[in-house]
């Protein structure tokens, strides 16, 4: 599986799940015809996209996605630079001033989604960000009650 088929496949699970509310979807071809593609802007005038963008519960999902858990590494370093220059509040700010969805009360949780565990990584790894080995992992969806019920179940595996 590519970048772009992981991409796909998540954005039509979080799109076709009614437990989930699909905010951004930033696709691979840097085309977001079928959903919103937010661009978070830093004070430092940086702007930040992660490739999507769910709300579960009262979870909000920042996810990047990647083929090999190796090439996750600068991606986890972007979610932290996030959500250290921004704050979950402004975070919750800017997707609801670009989405238009109520966000209030919610939680903000990063997450890595990878296809191939190429090496261990851990060492490297950003503490906070949640690491989902989609090979290993999505056979779980079918059994969570879809993508909704996938992502709560890593909240009580926290």
């Amino acid at each position: 599986m590519d970048e772009s088929a992981l991409s796909v496949e998540l954005f039509r699970l979080a799109r076709d799940d009614s437990a989930v509310r699909l905010l951004s979807w930033q696709g691979v071809d840097g085309k977001g015809y079928f959903a919103a593609d937010v661009r978070f802007k830093l004070p430092s005038g940086l702007r930040l996209e992660p490739d999507l963008i769910a709300l579960s519960g009262q979870t909000v999902w920042l996810l990047e996605l990647k083929v090999l858990h190796s090439e996750s590494i600068a991606d986890e370093l972007k979610l932290e630079l996030l959500r250290t220059e921004l704050g979950d509040e402004q975070i919750l700010a800017q997707l609801r001033t670009r989405t238009g969805v109520s966000l209030s009360d919610c939680a903000i949780l990063l997450g890595i989604v990878y296809v191939e565990d190429d090496a261990p990584y851990a060492d490297k790894c950003v503490a906070e960000v949640i690491h989902i080995h989609w090979t290993r992992e999505a056979a779980q969806i079918a059994t969570r009650t879809g993508f909704g019920g996938f992502l709560s179940s890593l909240i009580r595996k926290e």
